[in-house]
């Protein structure tokens, strides 16, 4: 039986469920204090969305979402146990806490790694400044004494450094952007999709609007160029992202003409508007800045060109 053929009876609510669950799960970080809170929260959704399915339904609804077993097993436990874990600070400390094992063992405690120390950033950033290629940066780290790192760079730790020289030269940030947190625009956008389906009718478009609305919200919890992990090692898959976002962006491309050739001038106006404003914001960042005012200009063009 398909998950969605057994679902079907329950959507969009499940769907609903299901956004909100991976919301949760994306705001979640052990190290930050907030994190015990996102998951008993998805540990409660993800209950109610077992009690919606029939028997049988919920595993392979887990795996329908990409949910680990392991993961929503644990939440829910959380969920159960909330006036026994909610007051402690970790997730960590909470799964303890309902297994019953005591704190210790001789894991070493988390250190900063030096591709993420400023001082070391700083330093890589001279010796590029200086000519150096990767490999003689590494080495220089190895045989320089104003080196200021802790341990030594690797070829791995050098790429992602060099991730964040970008992030710096393209955005014009000191640090690379911290992972969002939280619901969404495209998050907001889909739960009034759904309210807007249950009062109207499911259409055609507003079923594509739902799938967009899932994959940019998936998307906009991501940190990029940092985000990659650019290791030698990895190098391929960068290539193959490059390539699929290749096809993500002459997809869009596509898209936004047929959007734009379909709004009628009023519409047209009302888009270009809202645009001028985000391109003005100052609490916006210079790259959403940029990128309004692009749109609103590639917008106003069009509307031009097809006026009478």
């Amino acid at each position: 039986m398909s998950i969605t053929q057994g679902a079907a009876s329950a959507a969009p609510n499940l769907d609903a469920l299901a956004e909100e669950i991976h919301e949760e799960l994306a705001a979640i970080d052990e190290d930050n204090l907030s994190a015990l809170g996102h998951a008993i929260r998805a540990g409660e959704l993800l209950a109610e969305v077992k009690a919606e399915l029939a028997h049988g339904e919920f595993l392979p609804w887990l795996e329908w979402q990409k949910i680990p077993r392991s993961t929503a097993h644990l939440y829910m436990q959380l969920a159960a146990n909330v006036q026994r874990v909610r007051h402690l600070p970790s997730i960590r400390e909470a799964r303890r806490a309902i297994s019953g094992k005591k704190k210790g063992g001789s894991k070493k405690p988390k250190t900063r790694g030096v591709a993420t120390d400023t001082n070391v950033i700083d330093w890589a950033a001279a010796r590029r400044a200086e000519g150096m290629g990767r490999d003689e940066i590494v080495t220089a780290s190895r045989t320089r004494e104003d080196y200021p790192g802790a341990t030594v760079l690797s070829n791995g730790t050098m790429g992602t450094i060099d991730a964040v020289l970008h992030d710096r030269q393209a955005f014009g940030r000191t640090e690379p952007p911290p992972t969002r947190k939280g619901p969404t625009e495209s998050g907001k956008r889909k739960r009034k999709l759904y309210e807007e389906i249950r009062e109207e009718g499911e259409s055609k478009l507003r079923r594509l609007r739902v799938d967009i609305a899932d994959a940019t919200m998936k998307l906009e919890h991501m940190v990029l160029p940092a985000d990659i992990g650019m290791t030698e090692e990895s190098q391929e898959n960068i290539t193959a992202l490059y390539s699929d976002l290749t096809i993500l962006f002459r997809w869009t491309e596509h898209a936004l003409a047929a959007c734009s050739a379909n709004m009628d001038d009023l519409h047209q106006r009302e888009t270009i508007e809202k645009l001028r404003t985000l391109a003005q914001n100052g609490g916006a960042s210079d790259n959403e800045r940029r990128v309004a005012s692009l749109m609103a200009d590639r917008l106003e063009a069009k509307r031009l060109a097809l006026s009478p």
